[in-house]
């Protein structure tokens, strides 16, 4: 089995975003979990403004001093809030 550790950074390597010098806008469902969390630190690194949909803001307390990093209190199954 896989550490975390490893497969975030297979999953980072896999992204086209080492040939794009634009800024890049991802959007993290489950983005207070465990890899969730781990997964937002490192794309902190990257040129991209990371969005992170929680239902309770206070969950996303240790997200909200990231660099880039947003949060959006809303329902990851109500599509109008997600627009």
């Amino acid at each position: 089995m896989q550490s975390n550790q490893s497969l975030i950074k297979r999953c980072l390597n896999a992204t086209p975003f080492k040939s794009i010098n634009t800024m890049q806008k991802i959007h993290i469902l489950g983005g207070t979990g465990f890899v969730g969390r781990h997964l937002c630190e490192k794309l902190t690194a990257l040129p991209a403004r990371v969005t992170v949909v929680t239902r309770r803001r206070k969950n996303a307390e240790h997200l909200q001093v990231l660099p880039m990093v947003d949060v959006l209190e809303a329902s990851g199954l109500d599509s109008a809030s997600l627009a």
